[in-house]
């Protein structure tokens, strides 16, 4: 039963609980299989968390449901990001989730419109971290993270630069190769967004 589990990830304040809620509620509702939602919450409000967990099980009533309730000081140091600190959580999925392998993370404005299954069959065990390419940007148009890349010295290739906002992650890989140390090491270096 366990490995037919499939785990999928949110990171949420209280700014973004309920378009994650929406979000979440379409997972259950296109599941053929046991189905774990997790919520990494950096300040979901517990008013606004009992509704997260109701619309999920208004959409189907197996869906286990677990909220890990994450200390923002796992963050100290990190620069400021548009949005949501919880966003950072997805670099550290490996050590916040320690007994899983696999785990899917997904931004909160996603609308599931098929089966999580067919995604979930995908995993490749060569593989870290499996998502789409980001898409290019029209006609010549500068990605909005080049300036700051620029400013720091960095050279980005955009072939082969993925979509966080969806990825499937090989959380045992991860811990082999000490993803977590080198996203802190980054981000030490890089304090500013």
């Amino acid at each position: 039963m366990a490995q037919d589990m499939i785990h999928l990830i949110y990171g949420s304040d209280d700014n973004y609980w309920f378009p994650t809620a929406v979000s979440a509620a379409s997972a259950a509702w296109g599941t053929s299989r046991p189905l774990t939602i997790h919520l990494f919450d950096l300040g979901v409000a517990d008013n606004h968390y009992a509704e997260y967990v109701h619309l999920i099980k208004r959409a189907n009533t197996s869906v286990i449901c677990e909220r890990h309730i994450i200390d923002k000081e796992m963050f100290s140091g990190f620069g400021e990001w548009r949005g949501s600190i919880a966003t950072y959580s997805r670099m550290f999925v490996q050590d916040i989730l320690p007994d899983l392998d696999w785990a899917i993370y997904v931004d909160g404005d996603t609308l599931w419109l098929g089966d999580l299954s067919r995604l979930w069959a995908l995993r490749d065990s060569t593989k870290l971290i499996q998502a789409s390419a980001d898409p290019p940007m029209p006609l010549g148009e500068k990605h909005p993270d080049d300036d700051w890349y620029l400013q720091n010295g960095i050279e980005v290739s955009r072939e082969g630069y993925l979509c966080m906002g969806l990825m499937m992650v090989n959380l045992k890989a991860m811990r082999v190769e000490n993803i977590s140390d080198k996203c802190r090491e980054f981000m030490a270096k890089y304090p500013t967004t």
